[in-house]
């Protein structure tokens, strides 16, 4: 039973991760690589939230309420960005994830 449930929880993280990741190919320019660093909640708000790194040198965080919730379009660039900014779609398009690398971000195992 420990193993279906930690099976499902693991899906459940890839399964957000890969939304936040056709997020962002759909609304943001030159999408080439996205690194997943860091998932946490917020058990206050109910917020989940994510940091990134883009394309090896946009380090950013995105929000969501709750897993399967509306994705933030409030995008934060940090300072180790150095002034290095997503640039927005004009619209938003569909694309394939396909042609961008994911490096996913596994969920902490408890002691």
């Amino acid at each position: 039973m420990f193993n279906r449930q930690e099976n499902e929880s693991k899906q459940s993280y890839k399964r957000e991760q890969n939304r936040i990741v056709e997020h962002i190919s759909n609304n943001y320019k030159n999408i080439n690589k996205v690194e997943f660093t860091s998932i946490e909640e917020n058990l206050k708000t109910g917020y989940w939230n994510f940091e990134i790194i883009i394309n090896d040198n946009l380090y950013v965080a995105f929000s969501e309420k709750g897993f399967g919730g509306e994705i933030t379009h409030s995008v934060t660039h940090t300072e180790l960005s150095r002034g290095n900014r997503l640039e927005k779609q004009n619209m938003e398009l569909t694309k394939q994830n396909s042609n961008v690398e994911i490096v996913y971000f596994e969920e902490p195992k408890d002691d």
